[in-house]
C-alpha cells in the first residue's frame, strides 16, 4: 500500500497538474492501482546512475523512450500487475523526469 498511496498517488498530488487530479479519487478507493517504475536491474534505486532515457519528438509529438542495456530494464516493480496507471522514470545524467504511462497511451 505504500507504493499505492505514497510513491504512486503522492507523485499524483506533488508533481501532477490539473488534468492528473481526476485520478486521485481512485487512487484512494483502489480504482486507480498504479506503480513506480525507478528502479534498475543494474543500479537499484541510484537514479543518478540510471541508463534509461527520453527524448521528446517534435514530428511525432511523444517521448522516444531508451533503455539501451539489460543493466537498464525497469525491475522490481510493486503492483505492475495490477496497475493500470505506471509513473516511469528516466535519467538524462543530470535530471529525473517522471512518465504516467496508462493503458490508452501504450
Amino acid at each position: 500500500m505504500t507504493v499505492q498511496w505514497n510513491l504512486f498517488g503522492g507523485t499524483v498530488i506533488k508533481l501532477g497538474t490539473e488534468r492528473h487530479r481526476h485520478l486521485l479519487p481512485g487512487v484512494d478507493n483502489l480504482n486507480n492501482v498504479g506503480c513506480f517504475a525507478l528502479t534498475e536491474l543494474g543500479y537499484g534505486n541510484n537514479a543518478v546512475e540510471m541508463e534509461t532515457t527520453a527524448v521528446y519528438d517534435e514530428k511525432t509529438r511523444e517521448f522516444i523512450i531508451n533503455t539501451p542495456s539489460t543493466l537498464a530494464q525497469k525491475y522490481w516493480i510493486t503492483n505492475v500487475r495490477l496497475c493500470e496507471i505506471c509513473l516511469g522514470s528516466r535519467n538524462r545524467r543530470s535530471s529525473m523526469c517522471l512518465f504516467m504511462l496508462t493503458y490508452e497511451s501504450v
